[in-house]
């Protein structure tokens, strides 16, 4: 007749090691040592870090307790996680959408942390070039110093044909990736001509419906014109 087995005297861990304890197995022919078996952990490896013992979740399992630091070389860790920002040229400041008078001046803003490519910046897709004295476009020139990483735009003095979508853009160099801003429309305001009525002057009889025209010339938007008694 096979006997029943119980572990007796489990103990905690001790030195490193983990003492299972003696299963005893009771029956007719009395009482016989079965087993007394100790396992000790694998020490952590340089980069890992272990838990504290076995650990046990919410459910009543065993879990191991072990884990590994994120972040390194081959550890999920991204090639711009591991550059951190230091190294990755970005916008501090980018052109946000702006409206200009004809005649007036324009500034377009762009700054840049860790410039290391070529900047340039475009107009409805097209590159205006990258000094900062923009050959061809008079009107145009990157302002702000080198040490700062300004390369904000200005446009003197704004002209209708301004009008469009502008964006900064810095080139891809030695492994570092290029940038692109948001784009931002500049629009472009023509004031009207000051209104005029039709005819100047004229005698009129009480009693006697009188028609007199308000024009008004050019404007960009189209000018909205009110009359006033």
């Amino acid at each position: 007749m096979l006997g029943h087995v119980r572990v007796v005297d489990l103990l905690e861990v001790v030195g490193g090691g983990v003492d299972m304890g003696v299963a005893v197995c009771g029956g007719p022919g009395g009482r016989l040592r079965v087993a007394e078996t100790t396992t000790t952990p694998p020490a952590a490896s340089a980069g890992e870090y272990r838990g504290g013992g076995a650990g046990r979740d919410s459910g009543g399992s065993s879990g191991s307790g072990s884990g590994r630091s994120q972040g390194g070389p081959g550890m999920g860790g991204s090639a711009v996680e591991m550059m951190g920002l230091e190294g990755v040229q970005r916008f501090a400041t980018q052109p946000t959408p702006q409206t200009a008078v004809v005649g007036s001046t324009a500034v377009l803003p762009c700054r840049v942390v860790n410039k290391m490519g070529q900047l340039q910046w475009t107009k409805n897709g097209f590159g205006l070039g990258t000094e900062r004295d923009l050959f061809g476009f008079s009107r145009y020139a990157m302002i702000g110093s080198d040490d700062e990483g300004d390369f904000s735009l200005r446009i003197r003095p704004v002209l209708l044909s301004d009008d469009g979508i502008y964006q900064c853009q810095v080139s891809a160099s030695s492994g570092v990736p290029g940038i692109r801003s948001h784009q931002a429309r500049l629009t472009v305001y023509v004031p009207p001509e000051s209104p005029s009525l039709s005819p100047p002057a004229l005698t009129v009889t009480a009693g006697h419906p009188v028609t007199l025209t308000c024009q008004s010339s050019g404007g960009r938007p189209a000018p909205e014109v009110t009359k006033t008694n």
